[in-house]
């Protein structure tokens, strides 16, 4: 658990818990997920000596996904299996699209291994940048900082709802009356001026008998911008509905097609998938001024 006077720099919690989670993660997937592909291969491993004085030996992968569904092409990552294979460094590339492409990458600073066998994050940074060509379209990094930790006996109602200020009923078993499937609608934002922002209001029907709770959002990056989520968590009572704003930060002309998850606290779905999907245009006020 982390309190927030804990974390420095904090981001949305998604973001946040991606560093917190354990050293195996490479942006917000796990390194298993790569490895574990069928058009996984490996072009390179090698042993690093020890960078400084009573420092371990460090172990460099680089790899490749001949996959195209894939998130990305290729890779670099850098471990410590001292650190029970903790990633200290990685970058990885995405396969180019119509010229485009993104570069991942991120550098982690964890604490010796504690009594539990794991050890602990201490600096987490990450970097996204994407490019056309040799022409950079954006660039935005962030970083978490762990101030403070400790180890002990955590009572059972940590582990309640009621404990985060949520009701425990959704806790109980779904029933035809409570499991009911909620539907998010497609969301297209249509024309939107490259590097502007656009904006759309969405509307969710809670169709079920009891509360739910949108907890937050896994929001995608595509060749033409990047998409986040404004106004959750949104809590919307039995049988009403409730609004939040997804927004797109255009970059690249051209039509982009994804989704967003929504996390809920409703056991019989925790995920809500919302279609996202549009086109970005030239910009006129840009081309004017070229």
């Amino acid at each position: 658990m982390h309190a927030p006077n804990q974390i420095k720099d904090r981001r949305p919690t998604d973001e946040l818990d991606m560093f917190l989670t354990g050293g195996n993660l490479i942006f917000l997937d796990p390194f298993r997920l790569p490895v574990e592909a069928s058009r996984f291969r490996i072009v390179r491993m090698n042993r690093v000596p020890p960078q400084a004085e009573n420092s371990s030996e460090l172990v460099s992968l680089d790899f490749i996904l001949n996959d195209d569904a894939a998130l990305f092409k290729e890779g670099h990552v850098l471990f410590s299996p001292d650190l029970n294979w903790a990633v200290l460094k990685y970058e990885y590339r995405s396969a180019p699209k119509e010229g485009t492409y993104t570069v991942y990458s991120g550098r982690n600073t964890f604490t010796p291994l504690q009594k539990n066998g794991i050890p602990m994050l201490v600096q987490g940074e990450h970097n996204v940048v994407q490019m056309t060509g040799d022409q950079k379209q954006f660039d935005f990094s962030f970083s978490v900082r762990l101030t403070d930790f400790s180890f002990g006996t955590v009572d059972d109602a940590v582990f309640r709802l009621s404990n985060y200020g949520l009701s425990d009923i959704p806790l109980a078993k779904p029933t035809s009356t409570t499991g009911k499937q909620i539907i998010a609608p497609r969301c297209e934002l249509k024309d939107i001026p490259a590097n502007e922002t656009a904006r759309q209001k969405v509307t969710i029907q809670n169709t079920s008998s009891l509360p739910i709770q949108l907890l937050g959002a896994m929001v995608p990056c595509t060749p033409s911008g990047c998409a986040s989520a404004e106004g959750l968590p949104l809590r919307i009572p039995a049988g009403q509905q409730g609004s939040f704003t997804i927004l797109f930060k255009a970059t690249t002309p051209g039509k982009f097609n994804t989704e967003i998850e929504l996390y809920t606290d409703q056991p019989g779905q925790t995920k809500i998938r919302m279609p996202l999907y549009g086109t970005v245009k030239e910009n006129a006020k840009v081309q004017q001024k070229k």
